[in-house]
């Protein structure tokens, strides 16, 4: 017999269909309202790769000439596609740019800039890029990128930490206020700090400017925090009176529950259209609805990637 008649026969049986269209189901939904199952959360964070798995399905079902089990691949993956760019940034093509004042900020790891770090800091300098945000930024980075980008950045926010928290702002801009804000973690008993500055862009158009760091989820405590972190953030951040950029190594993509409901509190929308196949997005450039995004680019160099730029434009009435 056959390979082809024998899968045929196998997925043929009602037993089987219905095992199969259950697990699709089911595994579908974990992915899309995972709750507070850690299992469910952590299975959400490889949405993407899912995708492909049921997009595979749908061919193998095809070859096999089962179409109820086709039928109900194309409708799981077409959910999960749909899931993924209601997260995502919903423009299928890019805004055409205008004539309205524009501004590109850049989010970049530091943990990342090792191996070129003299190529990398060349290639960010080469963004002319606006505002830059640095992340993990301990004591000993500072004296090097003062002396990197003093020159083209005079006015900055530093937030230097002997932790990953550490942050910095670089702006062409001059700043026009400094907060820190501190969400108190009593799981682990850990103050996580946040970087708001208010940029003055135009006369009547200031810029708010945050910047966060989220340790990794690890378990459920670990994602109890990052809501946490993220709903203190939003509460105590006004958006109404700011063109507002948000940016965040969140370490955990931008469909997990935790962010999507960060953005739907602040009104804020996702820079990013889709992801790098090998690269989960983990870090993240948020804008408010006055601002549209004309352009997003992810960095890398032979080795690591370290950081996103986006380019923003004042959204025409």
């Amino acid at each position: 017999m056959r390979l082809q008649d024998w899968l045929n026969k196998v997925f043929q049986s009602l037993p089987m269909q219905v095992l199969t269209i259950a697990g699709l189901a089911g595994l579908t939904l974990a992915v899309m309202f995972p709750g507070e199952v850690l299992l469910f959360k952590k299975i959400s964070n490889y949405a993407f790769y899912l995708v492909f798995i049921e997009i595979a399905m749908i061919f193998f079902f095809l070859i096999i000439q089962q179409n109820r089990l086709m039928f109900a691949s194309i409708f799981a993956s077409g959910l999960l596609c749909f899931f993924l760019k209601h997260a995502s940034n919903q423009n299928l093509i890019l805004p055409a740019k205008n004539d309205q004042r524009k501004i590109t900020a850049g989010l970049l790891h530091m943990s990342a800039l090792q191996n070129y770090l003299v190529e990398d800091m060349a290639a960010i300098t080469k963004l002319a890029g606006d505002v830059l945000i640095f992340t993990e930024i301990t004591p000993e980075w500072k004296p090097f990128l003062k002396e990197q980008l003093d020159s083209c950045y005079p006015n900055q926010a530093w937030l230097t930490r002997s932790d990953p928290f550490g942050q910095v702002i670089f702006s062409r801009y001059p700043i026009l206020s400094v907060d820190t804000l501190y969400y108190q973690d009593s799981i682990y008993q850990l103050g996580i700090p946040s970087l708001r500055c208010i940029l003055e862009w135009e006369e009547d158009r200031p810029i708010q400017c945050i910047s966060t760091y989220a340790l990794p989820p690890l378990d459920d405590a670990g994602y109890r925090r990052l809501g946490g972190q993220l709903t203190d953030l939003a509460a105590h951040i006004p958006n109404d009176s700011y063109f507002t950029l948000f940016s965040g190594l969140l370490n955990v993509p931008n469909w997990t529950t935790e962010v999507t409901s960060f953005r739907q509190q602040m009104r804020l929308l996702d820079s990013r259209r889709f992801s790098k196949f090998f690269k989960l997005p983990f870090d993240h450039l948020f804008y408010s609805e006055r601002f549209e995004c004309t352009s997003f680019q992810e960095l890398q160099d032979p080795v690591n990637y370290f950081g996103i730029v986006g380019t923003y434009q004042i959204r025409l009435p």
